[in-house]
């Protein structure tokens, strides 16, 4: 997740920055390195509730615009991020990076079986395994891993299963389920993994 905290207390400069009558530019480079690092998980952060719709960007805007729309919160929700996650305030800026089980990874990898739909991808101090474009499990760098699944069978996994809900600044993420690892043992990875990339499986392709 300091993936995600980063981008957050860097985009806020620019409002920042525009409230106090500041130069409002970012750094391209690192406006793309963001974009690109986070644009895999846009469904999920807009489906957290926490952040608005997108919003056309002029084609001329450089990687500050695209970026900046990915990273655009509802209304309401801006002014709590900033008093959270803003330098100086609050404590820490973000979360630091935690590396995750690279073993963990190996498991998974091998039960995906490396097809051409399969790839994996850096993120949130973890590492994402997408299936046609779509996020399907995630090994996380705070242990464990984060399994997409049917919103519709979110509710009955978290009453039949070790899972736990996936949440972000305090909400729970549908669709999304956490899994320790110490409940991830045999044949518990390989079903958690299944249903993972059979769900991502059945999404349109990116």
């Amino acid at each position: 997740m300091s993936q995600f905290y980063t981008a957050d207390v860097f985009m806020h400069t620019w409002d920042l920055a525009r409230a106090t009558g500041q130069d409002e530019r970012l750094d391209e480079d690192r406006c793309r390195e963001l974009y690109e690092a986070m644009v895999d998980m846009e469904e999920v952060l807009r489906g957290s509730g926490q952040y608005g719709p997108a919003v056309p960007v002029p084609a001329d805007a450089g990687w500050q615009g695209p970026a900046g729309r990915l990273h655009r919160p509802r209304p309401g929700v801006a002014a709590a991020g900033l008093s959270l996650n803003a330098p100086g305030v609050g404590g820490a800026a973000y979360a630091p990076v935690m590396a995750y089980d690279t073993a963990l990874a190996d498991r998974i990898r091998e039960l995906l079986g490396g097809g051409a739909e399969v790839t994996e991808k850096r993120m949130f101090g973890g590492l994402a395994f997408l299936v046609g474009g779509n996020m399907a499990v995630a090994v996380s760098g705070g242990g464990g891993i984060m399994v997409r699944v049917d919103p519709a069978e979110g509710v009955e996994l978290l009453a039949s299963t070790p899972a736990h809900p996936m949440e972000m600044r305090g909400r729970a993420l549908r669709g999304w389920l956490r899994v320790d690892g110490e409940h991830l043992a045999g044949d518990d990875l390989a079903d958690w993994v299944r249903r993972g990339a059979a769900y991502a499986g059945s999404l349109p392709p990116k």
